[in-house]
Formats: structure tokens, sequence, C-alpha cells
């Protein structure tokens, strides 16, 4: 399927003029200077923590970019490759922490979201 999607982007992408390309949705990707800025504002980093922290999601970043790089890789190998990356990264992270912090992202992660509203089933 990674295949069959890379092959119609590009072929979409050789039909799109430059200002297409410009304006066209980019894939998500992962910003180590955003992402610190927004685990800033959820856990109250102190600068000395948003220096640290920067560098371990940039070394993240770049191993997650070279193992996707390596198509000789069984996806069940990858996967679990890319879950061991995120973890130790995690676990990084986690070290830098305070204890109130660690709560605090806990709390985030367990909190359901609250733009989302369920609308009872229709019977």
């Amino acid at each position: 399927m990674r295949t069959i999607r890379q092959d119609t982007k590009t072929k979409i992408n050789a039909l799109l003029t430059d200002a297409q390309k410009q304006s066209s949705p980019k894939q998500r990707t992962s910003e180590p200077g955003k992402q610190t800025e927004n685990l800033t504002k959820r856990l109250n980093l102190t600068a000395d923590q948003q220096k640290q922290i920067e560098p371990i999601l940039a070394e993240r970043d770049k191993k997650l970019a070279d193992l996707r790089a390596n198509t000789a890789l069984a996806s069940s190998d990858r996967n679990l490759q890319f879950r061991a990356i995120r973890l130790d990264a995690q676990f990084k992270i986690n070290a830098l922490l305070t204890d109130e912090q660690k709560q605090m992202q806990t709390d985030s992660k367990t909190k359901p979201a609250k733009d989302k509203t369920r609308r009872p089933r229709r019977t």
C-alpha cells in the first residue's frame, strides 16, 4: 500500500504547477522546535528543560527518517524499530520532567478531547 500511495503522490506532483505544490496540504511533519513549544505550554517546561528536550526530539526525528529510508526492512521489523525509537525518546524526556510535570502529561493523555462530542446512536 505504501508503494501505491507513493506512486500516486509522484504522479499527482508531476501534474501540479509549482504554485499548486506550494498550496497543497503537506504531510504532517515533526518539528522539534514546535513540539518543544507545545510541551512547554502543556507542562510548563523550564528554559533548561527546553534546551535539553529539543535535541532529544531532533535525534528521534533523524532516526525515524533514516528508518523510513531503509526499504530493506520488513514492515513488522520497521514498526518495532519505530516504537523502540519513540519509547527511547519518551524515556529520555520523562527523565528530565518533575513529578508534577509527569502527572500533567499523564492527565493530558487520559482526558477525553474537549471538542469531540458523541452523538447517540440511531436505533
